[in-house]
């Protein structure tokens, strides 16, 4: 006897595996449910993640623009050379090289006497991000010093 109830359990089984094939209905709705909310939640990280390499990738776009510009007006000028106008030709360029949104640069000269006869080139940049707020400016200053007279030895 105790046979005969093992046999039908066997059997039993197998006929429950042989209708639950496939899955229900139900199950695939709540399945799709799951994916949906899981994209929902997945697709503005996402847009955010996107976002901060954009401006990531803009503000070493000016930094290496910056660094450029730095090298090139200081190959080019002197301390006798340097003057405002003159650098006015850099700042289209620079604007034109950028290819940002509404980009703003300023060149600026500024002279000191004191301690030590000196220009700086103050540049600085700042344009739009997606949201159309100003983001904050990237910076660079350039150091000329007059030269003085060499003494020679007599």
């Amino acid at each position: 006897m105790y046979m005969k109830n093992r046999i039908y359990s066997q059997v039993k089984d197998t006929d429950h595996n042989k209708r639950r094939a496939g899955i229900t209905l139900f199950e695939a709705f709540v399945s799709m449910i799951l994916v949906s909310a899981t994209i929902a939640i997945a697709l503005p990280a996402f847009k955010a993640i996107g976002l901060q390499r954009k401006a990531v990738d803009e503000r070493f776009q000016v930094t290496t623009a910056l660094g450029n510009l730095a090298e090139r007006i200081s190959a080019e000028n002197t301390w006798q050379t340097l003057s405002q106008e003159g650098l006015k030709k850099y700042q289209t360029a620079l604007i034109n090289q950028l290819g940002l949104k509404d980009p703003k640069v300023e060149l600026e000269l500024v002279e000191n006497e004191e301690p030590a006869a000196n220009r700086q080139v103050r540049i600085k940049v700042s344009w739009k991000n997606t949201y159309d707020d100003y983001v904050d400016p990237v910076m660079l200053t350039l150091w000329f010093y007059q030269m003085s007279p060499v003494h020679e030895k007599v």
